[in-house]
């Protein structure tokens, strides 16, 4: 986390409106919750970006203008192909902290994926 995030619980934070769904099956999930004071929401995520977790990738770079408040989201796989990972979301909130929540997923040995339908396939986590 980048400097000054401190650990909160769910209900220290509002409601973050995007929710990753995880297609494979089957997966253990947990989620955690970080504010920093007094930060930018766009300066978090690209520091986010830049310095993954340890033996994580970054398959899609995020590109957020400059003053965006709303959610954003980054995805940290072990494999740029990975249906599992952490999403980073973040966003800024009227108290002026930016509000960071991580969406962990770990497929078992055995997981099997939903069939996305002919001609489609799932995008990567934290992709949008």
């Amino acid at each position: 986390m980048p400097e000054g995030a401190v650990r909160v619980e769910a209900g220290d934070v509002p409601a973050f409106h995007s929710h990753q769904a995880w297609p494979c099956t089957p997966v253990a999930t947990l989620t955690g919750y970080w504010r920093i004071p007094d930060a930018d929401a766009v300066d978090t995520v690209n520091w986010m970006a830049a310095n993954p977790t340890p033996g994580l990738t970054i398959p899609f770079m995020p590109h957020y203008p400059a003053g965006n408040t709303g959610e954003m989201n980054v995805g940290e796989l072990p494999t740029p192909d990975s249906q599992e990972g952490i999403v980073f979301s973040v966003m800024r909130i009227d108290d002026g902290s930016v509000v960071i929540r991580a969406q962990v997923a770990a497929l078992a040995a055995d997981a099997t994926c939903a069939d996305p339908g002919p001609g489609a396939r799932w995008g990567a986590p934290g992709q949008g």
